[in-house]
C-alpha cells in the first residue's frame, strides 16, 4: 500500500478492500464461535485501519514514507 500511495495511487481502495476481508472474518469467527469478543475486536480493528489510512494520507501529501529522505 505504501509503494502505491507513493505512486500516486488512490490506497483507500485497498485499505476498504482489507477492512471489508477484517469485518467479514470478525463476523464469521463470531458466527462460529459462542463468546468471541466480536465488538473489542471490531473496534481495535477499525482504529488500527484508522491510523493506517492517516499515515497513508501523511505519504500521499509528502511522496514519500515517513523516516525515508
Amino acid at each position: 500500500m505504501i509503494e502505491k500511495t507513493i505512486g500516486g495511487q488512490d490506497a483507500l481502495v485497498n485499505i476498504s478492500d482489507a477492512e471489508q476481508i477484517f469485518a467479514n472474518l470478525l463476523q464469521g469467527l463470531a458466527d462460529a464461535q459462542p463468546g468471541f469478543p466480536h465488538a473489542q475486536l471490531k473496534a481495535f480493528v477499525e482504529q488500527e485501519f484508522a491510523q493506517i489510512k492517516h499515515v497513508l494520507h501523511g505519504i500521499s501529501l509528502l511522496g514519500q514514507c515517513p523516516g525515508q529522505h
